[in-house]
């Protein structure tokens, strides 16, 4: 009775437990022992007994009355009443797999949540039984699978045996020898040019330099060659040349350029006149009847291998082998005398791409004029006189006449008239050889390749150039043609930059 009670947590009434012989009690108490709760026995007492050692220690088998000591802890091993005595357990869970009791003993699966098997919910009771709790007749039979059959011996292909060395490469051939140097000489390079700028600086073919005032109202020859002279007319003109102590410089400018040209062909003649003041030009026949008037930019005329163009500010003329063009500037800084001037150009067509249509210079006849002279075939520059920029004074007059840079005096080159090509080294109609001027009996100052020989006109000093006409300014204001080489020295008045 006593082990039913305690199996199914019946309490045992405490007479019917008093009238119990200590030695059953004992016996039952002893194989009861893995259960984890008992009441205690007292009749005072009505808490839980939680473990063994409490129970044997405090019963009195004379009185067979149990001491609670507040039913806590046991006496002996102190452990609270809500764990087993022997295995030190929660009594919710099970005595052997420690697992709470609502799950299952085998698949440790809630029984009200999913079946193992199936895992469908729990609406479905054939669903629901765990596979330990299903009838055999339930549980479907599955023939246990066949084994796979054997598989077949794999097989290698035997390898390719490795490719036979494939022979060296042939040597290279030996280099061909270098080809025979080339005797050949390299084509010439174009000729040089020659300029004359402002009022006027003159840079002949060699780099040569000299200023040239010239007369007002006298047209001078610039280039005479077979079929072709050009002259420029000088102009007297006052202005201020800018700068750290401004000058009042009486000058002078080009201001008309008049060419006479005569036809390779049918040695038709041509007077071509271009004015500063005007944008475009005049062709005249020798009797003076007009052959063309072209006004604006853009114009041109064209006969044989002549050609005159006016192409934006220039004028370029094309015949007899040589090119020469004037560019049209105004004065800047003007205070009397035109107001328009010109820049000047000349250069021979060899090796230009222009020789084809408008000829070569003659081999035989050597040109001549103030500038065309320079083209010597000798590689020398010769400097002639130059005006100062020095002076102390603030009132100038330019005076130099390019004297030492060209065979005679300034005089020599002056025409009659305009279109004349008559003075007195004129070649215009020269057919028959005629040499070179001979720069050995000029007086200026004579470079070949950056090196200074001979005496004259320009010689430089410490103090910089010696000019033939001291306190005599020039009008340049960008290029101080007196001092260094292809120097610039810039003036500016206001810190404004302005040109003459």
């Amino acid at each position: 009775m006593f082990f039913w009670s305690v199996q199914n947590n019946y309490t045992i009434p405490p007479k019917l437990f008093n009238a119990m012989p200590s030695s059953v009690l004992l016996l039952c108490l002893v194989l009861s022992s893995h259960f984890s709760y008992v009441t205690c026995l007292s009749e005072a007492c009505t808490h839980e007994v939680s473990c063994l050692h409490t129970k044997v220690q405090e019963l009195d088998p004379w009185t067979r009355e149990h001491e609670c000591d507040e039913c806590d802890e046991c006496d002996l091993c102190e452990r609270d009443e809500d764990e087993c005595d022997l295995c030190e357990r929660d009594e919710d869970e099970c005595d052997e797999c420690e697992r709470d009791e609502d799950e299952c003993d085998e698949c440790e699966r809630d029984e009200c949540d999913e079946c193992d098997e199936c895992e469908r919910a729990e609406g479905n009771e054939l669903a629901h039984m765990h596979h330990h709790q299903r009838p055999p007749s339930l549980i479907p039979h599955v023939s246990p699978l066949p084994p796979p059959p054997p598989l077949p011996p794999v097989t290698m292909p035997p390898l390719p045996s490795p490719p036979e060395p494939s022979p060296p490469p042939p040597s290279p051939p030996p280099p061909s020898p270098p080809p025979p140097f080339d005797l050949t000489p390299a084509p010439p390079l174009p000729s040089p040019k020659a300029t004359a700028k402002q009022d006027p600086h003159i840079t002949f073919a060699h780099g040569g330099r000299a200023d040239f005032r010239g007369k007002d109202g006298v047209a001078y020859n610039m280039l005479s060659a077979p079929r072709i002279s050009f002259a420029l007319l000088t102009q007297n003109a006052s202005f201020i040349l800018p700068g750290y102590s401004p000058k009042y410089v009486h000058g002078s400018f080009f201001t008309n350029s008049f060419w006479t040209l005569r036809s390779r062909d049918s040695g038709v003649q041509f007077l071509v006149n271009c004015s500063a003041n005007v944008i475009g030009f005049d062709v005249r026949f020798v009797n003076e009847s007009i052959a063309a008037i072209r006004r604006g930019m853009w114009k041109d005329f064209v006969f044989e291998d002549v050609r005159v163009y006016y192409k934006y500010n220039t004028l370029f003329v094309r015949a007899a082998g040589w090119e020469t063009n004037v560019t049209r500037h105004a004065v800047y800084n003007w205070i009397a005398g035109p107001k328009w001037r010109f820049d000047v150009a000349i250069r021979p067509l060899n090796n230009t791409g222009f020789e084809y249509l408008h000829g070569m210079p003659s081999d035989v006849v050597a040109p001549h004029g103030l500038i065309g002279q320079s083209w010597d075939s000798d590689d020398i520059a010769v400097d002639g006189a130059m005006d100062d920029y020095k002076v102390t004074q603030t009132e100038i007059w330019t005076k130099a006449m390019a004297e030492g840079s060209i065979e005679g005096d300034a005089s020599e080159y002056a025409l009659a008239t305009p279109f004349s090509t008559q003075f007195k080294y004129s070649r215009f109609d020269t057919s028959v050889p005629t040499p070179h001027r001979d720069v050995s009996k000029l007086r200026g100052t004579k470079r070949k390749n950056g090196v200074l020989f001979g005496g004259g006109y320009g010689r430089r000093s410490n103090s910089g150039t010696q000019t033939y006409a001291s306190g005599v300014a020039s009008s340049t204001e960008y290029t101080n043609s007196v001092h260094d080489d292809g120097a610039s020295n810039e003036f500016v008045v206001s810190n404004m930059r302005r040109r003459k």
